[in-house]
């Protein structure tokens, strides 16, 4: 006959790979979050725009524009 002790380890085993395929990590989310909304904005053609900015702030920076 199993002890209480037994029983419950054998349930944690039981329950655990089940467990752990439902959570995701939360940099998963944010990185998944980040790649979407890189996605959208290419999309939309801001990459340019903030790329011309960039570089107008480092011209501006080292004294050039």
């Amino acid at each position: 006959m199993a002890t209480n002790n037994e029983n419950r380890s054998e349930n944690r085993a039981a329950a655990s790979p089940s467990k752990r395929s439902l959570r995701v990590p939360a940099w998963a989310v944010v990185l998944a979050a980040a790649a979407v909304l890189i996605a959208f904005g290419v999309m939309q053609g801001d990459a340019l725009d903030v790329w011309r900015k960039a570089s107008l702030i480092c011209y501006e920076c080292i004294g050039i524009g």
